[in-house]
């Protein structure tokens, strides 16, 4: 039952920071991402996957998922690594923006992913 409790919990807990990051992506993308420069924009991307990767794997050596809950966490916090996702309904980007969706879209998710696989071999207990 102990068991039970601690995936619910996560679980819960994954759904609620999924919640505020998600909300706070969508802040820091409407004010800074989209309306500053590339060069204040790009590192603030790199930084922002850095810390969602960086905060998943201090929950993974914390928490001890185990690989079905810790794949869906990975899932939780790839979603959030995509600081600006469901912010725009992709159809109504106008084509001289588009460059600048697609950088923040991806680059944050790409940071994200290498960096988790990084840390997974350099962030010990």
């Amino acid at each position: 039952m102990h068991e039970v409790g601690h995936w619910i919990s996560l679980l819960l807990g994954g759904v609620l920071a999924i919640s505020l990051l998600n909300r706070i992506g969508w802040k820091f993308s409407r004010i800074v991402l989209y309306p500053g420069p590339w060069v204040i924009c790009i590192p603030l991307l790199v930084l922002w996957g850095i810390a969602i990767a960086w905060g998943f794997r201090h929950l993974v050596l914390w928490a001890h998922p185990g690989w079905i809950l810790g794949f869906i966490l990975f899932g939780m916090a790839a979603y959030v690594s995509v600081p600006n996702y469901g912010l725009f309904a992709e159809g109504t980007i106008p084509e001289y923006v588009r460059p600048r969706h697609i950088t923040i879209s991806n680059l944050a998710l790409l940071v994200f992913l290498v960096c988790s696989l990084l840390f997974v071999f350099t962030i010990k207990n």
